[in-house]
């Protein structure tokens, strides 16, 4: 069975500011449609995740920039 790539490092909490999870990058809506978008819609999310992690990590809501969607 095929393994669907997630950005998901299981560390699930909401920043209230911006509204994505410290941990993957991710909206609320995001996470909970997940597993229903198609693979270009969770490649461009994951793309977007990155930015939204490095954001993150200069405000100092997150450790470090790294997610498993690297």
């Amino acid at each position: 069975m095929h393994k669907m790539e997630t950005p998901c490092v299981k560390v699930c909490v909401i920043d209230e500011k911006t509204t994505h999870c410290i941990g993957c990058g991710r909206t609320r809506h995001e996470i909970a449609e997940w597993t229903g978008l198609t693979k270009n819609e969770r490649l461009s999310i994951m793309a977007a995740c990155l930015v939204r992690i490095e954001e993150m990590t200069k405000r100092g809501k997150r450790n470090s920039g790294k997610s498993r969607c690297d």
